[in-house]
Order: C-alpha cells, then structure tokens, then sequence
C-alpha cells in the first residue's frame, strides 16, 4: 500500500494533486526533546531485545500497527526481518517488569542531529503501569548520551494520553504531520 508522510500542507497538497483514492490518513505530532525530565520510573529494567524474543517482538509489532492504523503496512515476514536487523544494529529496546516484557520502543533511524524513537507499545494487559513512559525515558537518555543533541517522536494527534505522557517527559511538539495511505 503506497502513501505520502510528511508536513501536513504538503502531504495534503500532494495527495490532493494525485488521481488516487485516499484509504486512510491520520494527523501526527512531531514532537522534540533535549532534557529529559526527572521523573520516577516504573519498576521493572530497560534492555536490549534479544534475537529469541523476535517472533514476540513481530507479533506485537502486527498489533500495533493493527490499532493505530487498522491493518498493516508490511506482511510478516518483512517486519520479522526488520526485527531482527533492530536487533542486530542495537535499536530495539524493552521493558521487563516480573519477568516480561511489557513493552517495547526503538531507535527507528538517525541524523547527524537527532535519534528518532518509534513502535512504542505496550500490550494491553501491561497498559496503565507506566511501562511506556519508563522505556521512552531510558531510550530518549540513550539517545542523548550517544551524542545527539535532539530525539524526536511521531504522536497520533488524537491521542491525547501518549501527547501527555511525552510532554511530561520532555517532549515539546513542533509541527503537524499528516500520514496518508492510498487504495491500491
């Protein structure tokens, strides 16, 4: 399924000036960081994922994209490989409360300037206990102590829990976004 992402005029503007049918789109927030606030962390520890939680690692990633977007973008075997290069390259990170992972955050791509932070999520049975804010804390410090001097992060607008949780960690928002995909 192809699609336009960028500033919200500009991905407007395109898809308006295409002869394609719009399928889904949804509003983002880009949010900015360069302090981490000082907040109490959850119980539990932030650490690499390991090659043997992959396939866990997949099926939260097909649900995850099942929630915010209503399908998925890739097929499974495309987000397990994925996966796995996460992995490898040391961008995939989790939190493990009582021994379980409770949920998940990665380092989705770099620039000279800034580390960029996705596929938060947090299974729905782990949800409420302040996981997410935990390892978005521990991998925007991360990020900060390999160098950069900014992270950045891509909020559904209309949610309005994950905006909250991000402004009390230090996020700032700084432009709009709209996400665009096509009909086949």
């Amino acid at each position: 399924m192809g699609g336009v992402i960028g500033e919200k005029n500009v991905s407007k503007l395109f898809a308006a000036c295409t002869e394609l049918k719009i399928f889904k789109e949804r509003g983002l927030i880009v949010h900015e960081l360069v302090k981490v606030n000082e907040l109490p962390l959850s119980k539990g520890s932030f650490e690499k994922v390991k090659p043997e939680d992959a396939e866990l690692i997949t099926d939260h990633r097909i649900t995850f994209e099942t929630e915010t977007l209503e399908f998925t973008r890739s097929g499974r075997d495309e987000l397990l490989k994925d996966t796995l290069n996460k992995i490898r390259n040391e961008n995939l990170y989790c939190w493990r409360a009582n021994g379980k992972m409770v949920s998940i955050a990665a380092i989705m791509r770099n620039t000279k300037n800034i580390g960029i932070i996705g596929l938060v999520y947090t299974p729905k049975e782990f949800r409420g206990n302040g996981y997410a804010t935990g390892i978005v804390i521990k991998l925007s410090e991360l990020i900060l102590n390999r160098g950069f001097p900014k992270c950045g992060l891509f909020t559904d607008i209309l949610n309005p829990t994950s905006n909250q949780i991000y402004k009390k960690i230090g996020y700032e928002p700084k432009s709009e976004f709209a996400d665009i995909y096509f009909k086949n």
